[in-house]
């Protein structure tokens, strides 16, 4: 995740790139033109992958996940557990997706991983 001083630089830099460009068109340089918009992409780049990041962190941060016999649990302040939890899915991708009970075992709807319990 971007701290608010990383922020302030892409900003800054986004800036910087801009008024570069405004000047590139005021002398007609093409390729200083090209790479300023080059420069300009790959911010817009970074702004995407911070938003990505600042998700996954937030994801992490909702949940309190614990392994307890092959799955996952949520583990609230009051001690109660919330799950289960597909251990490959939030290994994976940290998804949070909740196992179905079946007659064999427990399935994850997402990723098809039948799991039994543990013991």
């Amino acid at each position: 995740m971007c701290t608010p001083n990383a922020l302030d630089v892409i900003k800054t830099t986004y800036g910087i790139g801009k008024k570069a460009l405004d000047i590139a068109k005021q002398l007609n340089n093409v390729e200083l033109k090209e790479a300023i918009l080059d420069l300009k992409e790959e911010i817009i780049a970074l702004r995407e992958e911070n938003i990505a990041l600042k998700e996954q962190l937030n994801q992490k941060q909702r949940y309190n996940m614990e392994f307890i016999d092959n799955y996952y649990w949520d583990i609230k302040e009051d001690g109660t557990k919330v799950g289960p939890f597909c251990p490959a899915c939030w290994d994976g991708d940290e998804k949070a997706v909740r196992m179905q009970e079946g007659a064999f075992g427990t399935l994850c709807p997402v990723c098809h991983i039948k799991t039994t319990k543990k013991g």
